[in-house]
């Protein structure tokens, strides 16, 4: 079964446009939502590394689908106030393509689903469940089910979506404090 699904997902990326250009500027309309029309977005097609893959399943139990991430550092009167990143998690079947925004110290202040390409399984894309995450960092409770409410008829993806936004805040600590380290300005 899960040979089936790693092959149905390669012919799906094979056939398909995974990232199509709607789903960079619909992550870029949200963010200009958030932050207004003058923030700073400075893109970043974030490379996989091995090292990046073995802290997520070492902290979550889940890797990460692709080879890229896809990064926006968000400026504000040239300081840095968010760090957003797209990630894919795998659902019942197909990817499921999310965006998360964190601000400054690292906490989770927005997350949306970009793209649900499952038949079933809706219940995800909800905001009142979406809303449980924010506030959430890397030290915080994700255990689905307690912390995050199980959904019933979504238990998957509902699972899978729960690992992978936890993934990001890890990611984002280590992001975070390499930006710090490297005192960058931001690019206009």
């Amino acid at each position: 079964m899960k040979k089936l699904c790693v092959i149905t997902l390669y012919m799906y990326i094979l056939l398909t446009p995974l990232w199509g250009q709607e789903l960079l500027q619909l992550a870029e309309k949200k963010l200009h939502g958030i932050y207004g029309e003058n923030a700073l977005l400075q893109y970043e097609k974030m490379p996989v590394t091995m090292e990046m893959r073995k802290d997520a399943l070492r902290a979550v139990s889940q890797n990460y689908y692709f080879k890229y991430l896809y990064y926006w550092k968000v400026f504000q009167n040239d300081s840095l106030v968010a760090h957003a990143f797209v990630d894919n998690v795998f659902g019942k079947q197909m990817p499921i393509t999310f965006l998360v925004v964190f601000d400054d110290t690292q906490k989770i202040v927005y997350n949306d689903i970009l793209k649900y390409r499952e038949i079933k399984g809706r219940a995800v894309k909800r905001r009142e469940w979406l809303d449980l995450f924010l506030g959430k960092n890397a030290e915080s409770g994700f255990e689905y089910g307690s912390e995050i409410d199980a959904l019933s008829g979504s238990t998957i993806s509902a699972k899978n979506m729960t690992k992978g936004v936890h993934k990001l805040c890890y990611l984002v600590q280590k992001v975070h404090d390499s930006y710090i380290a490297s005192k960058e300005t931001p690019k206009r």
